[in-house]
């Protein structure tokens, strides 16, 4: 599923309630999900980093 969004506040909005929907669920506080969240996507940057200096 891809959505467009018309402005960037549009999108801090809809990730905003993708992630308080997240905490709600699995009755987590909403702050670490955003840690989490921004954790894991820095993981995933780093180590395309380091597989594209390997090839």
């Amino acid at each position: 599923m891809t959505t467009t969004f018309k402005t960037p506040t549009d999108f801090r909005k809809s990730l905003e309630a993708r992630l308080k929907s997240i905490a709600n669920k699995t009755d987590q506080d909403l702050q670490r999900v955003r840690r989490k969240v921004a954790f894991d996507r820095n993981g995933n940057l780093c180590i395309r980093l380091l597989l594209m200096n390997v090839e």
